[in-house]
Parts: C-alpha cells; sequence; structure tokens
C-alpha cells in the first residue's frame, strides 16, 4: 500500500487513521494478514448509496413530499428502473 500512496501525497498514517475510522463505523471491515491488516468495503457502493438516501429522508419534514420531488426529478429511463423495482417489490419479487 506504502508504494501506492507514494505519488498521491498521503500520508501512510493518515490514511491508517481513515481506515480505523472507517472499520469503527462499520463501513469496512478488516481481517489480520500477518502483521498487517487487509481492507475491504462492508457493503456495496450501492448499499451505502441507498442507505443515504433513506437517511436524508428521515431529515425531510415529510417523507411523502420528498418521495414524491425526487421521483419527479429522475428521468424517464430511471423512473421505469424504480417502477420495475417496485412492480418486483409488490409481486415479493418474482417476474
Amino acid at each position: 500500500m506504502a508504494d501506492a500512496l507514494k505519488d498521491r501525497g498521503l500520508a501512510y498514517t493518515t490514511v491508517m487513521t481513515v481506515l480505523d475510522r472507517l472499520a469503527g463505523k462499520g463501513m469496512v471491515e478488516r481481517e489480520r494478514a500477518g502483521r498487517a491488516w487487509s481492507y475491504r468495503a462492508a457493503a456495496a457502493r450501492e448499499a451505502y448509496i441507498a442507505q443515504l438516501m433513506l437517511d436524508a429522508l428521515d431529515l425531510a419534514g415529510s417523507r411523502d413530499a420528498a418521495l414524491v420531488r425526487f421521483a419527479r426529478s429522475v428521468s424517464g429511463t430511471e423512473a421505469e428502473v424504480l417502477r420495475s423495482a417496485l412492480s418486483d417489490e409488490a409481486g415479493g419479487g418474482q417476474r
């Protein structure tokens, strides 16, 4: 890892501090690899972004109003993806 950081202007200790904090928050998982730690994302990027969206809805005065505003702001293709996902969910995940 140190070689990968060399040309990026990032200090090894800074990166390790950030990774340790992310592990503490459950955003990355780590396991021992000899004397070092091996890190990996705890969840897929999509799962993390979905959680951010849910957290943002929790901040809304009205979740319904926020959802409607969001739905009206997406593209036609994105709306179709949402419709399909909602249809799958209503049908028990079966198509």
